[in-house]
């Protein structure tokens, strides 16, 4: 697996060998397109006309209602949450039936629009039908030393370890499938170790519970077939067609720093996997942050997202004003350099000296809690990559990371600063985040 834990030597020497090179391609040896492997999978539409976006919700109170439509067929990508109708009868029950009719809707708007159903790997939420079937076989959960199920936020866990365990999982999935309004799944969990550490089992059991739970995620893909996409969430898979990062640039579950997450996602582009980056919780300065750390390392088929969970009021319903604007396809890779200052007035074709900043973020934020936002690592990782690079007390080393697209948007984000800075420079002369790109 590429992604590791904690940064491995090899992306060490990516990180070291593109940031010490002026002008140097952060990507190095990754590219921005897909491989000619990646013929074998089924792609959701892509442009660089506009911020690629992909949705990801459910409507607890029952079917979407047509302004609800008229913004999800916007996106080419979505996936339909656990909790889709969950208030409706019957109550808490069948959530598999009440995807596919909301798959089913989407549709009658949009046959393009590529439609994933909610699964995950490892909790038997209480609302699927196959809840209903494992509470009759209980041998479909994993139970702890003591004989008793094993829990994940209070809910049993699937018991993958045997072939025919598996099999029920996955013809459930076939089931929907055979609907003809689901274009495959997305698969939480595809990350199995959070939590399952915890667990009352032997180590002997979890080794083994980890390899079945791997092997399940390949089969689940195998099962569809490589025109229907299989989203993994926070794992790559050789053999699994997309994979999401749940709290992309951020804390995230697969424990990678800020700076490891934007190599991955290049790396997602350079094997041809879809990509959904991620962002919670959408503070303004995450989704500053995280819009430009997206724009720097994003290929084809990756996409942008930035809310505060996974229900239509928790931002899904916000369309950011950035996501209309021209961008074009890059100019190539992101690149180092010496400065963010004057960046984008110097390098995009940009006319008028005054911007006017985005206040996506003032509507999302009458949305949602107040947070903080941290970026755990970052300080220790500049550090030492000052104590390596640096010649005395100087920044020389520390990355800053521009890029420019085809219709004169620009991006930087500078690492000298914690949480790093970014600056957006729209083509239509408008600004998300810092000025610094475009100051004198």
């Amino acid at each position: 697996m590429w992604v590791a834990k904690h940064l491995s030597k090899f992306v060490l020497g990516v990180l070291a060998f593109a940031f010490i090179q002026p002008g140097g391609g952060v990507v190095g040896a990754l590219h921005s397109e897909p491989t000619s492997s990646s013929t074998q999978w089924s792609y959701p539409k892509f442009s660089w006309d506009t911020i690629p976006a992909f949705w990801h919700a459910d409507e607890p109170k029952g079917p979407f209602n047509t302004s609800q439509l008229d913004l999800i067929v916007l996106y080419p990508l979505v996936t339909i949450e656990k909790g889709q109708s969950i208030q409706v009868p019957p109550v808490s029950h069948d959530a598999e039936s009440k995807i596919v009719a909301a798959a089913k809707q989407i549709k009658a708007r949009d046959k393009t629009v590529k439609v994933l159903m909610y699964t995950n790997a490892v909790i038997d939420w209480w609302m699927y039908s196959l809840h209903t079937y494992c509470t009759q076989h209980q041998t479909m959960w994993l139970h702890d030393e003591m004989g008793q199920p094993v829990l994940i936020f209070n809910q049993t866990v699937f018991d993958v370890r045997t072939e025919a365990n598996r099999r029920v999982w996955i013809d459930d999935l076939l089931s929907a499938d055979k609907s003809g309004y689901i274009d495959g799944a997305f698969v939480d969990r595809g990350l199995f170790e959070v939590d399952i550490h915890k667990a009352n089992i032997t180590r002997a059991t979890l080794t083994e519970y980890l390899a079945a739970h791997d092997k399940h995620m390949l089969e689940m893909q195998q099962a569809m077939g490589p025109s229907k996409i299989i989203i993994s969430n926070n794992k790559d898979y050789d053999g699994v067609s997309a994979r999401m990062f749940e709290r992309f640039f951020l804390s995230d579950f697969d424990g990678n720093k800020p700076y490891a997450d934007l190599l991955a996602l290049m790396h997602e582009a350079a094997v041809g996997r879809v990509a959904e980056a991620h962002s919670s919780p959408c503070t303004s300065s995450v989704f500053n942050t995280t819009l430009a750390a997206f724009l720097i390392g994003a290929g084809q088929y990756s996409y942008y997202a930035c809310t505060n969970g996974w229900s239509v009021n928790d931002g899904w319903m916000l369309r950011p004003a950035e996501y209309s604007k021209a961008l074009g396809s890059p100019n190539g890779p992101a690149k180092t350099i010496s400065t963010a200052r004057g960046f984008c007035r110097h390098n995009a074709t940009l006319q008028e000296e005054r911007y006017i900043r985005s206040e996506f973020w003032e509507q999302l934020q009458e949305h949602a809690e107040k947070v903080h936002y941290r970026h755990h690592g970052i300080s220790h990782w500049i550090n030492q990559y000052k104590r390596t690079h640096s010649s005395g007390t100087t920044s020389a080393g520390i990355p800053i990371l521009g890029r420019v697209f085809a219709s004169g948007t620009c991006v930087t984000l500078d690492f000298n600063t914690n949480p790093p800075t970014p600056c957006i420079a729209w083509s239509d002369h408008t600004l998300t985040g810092n000025p610094i790109c475009i100051s004198e």
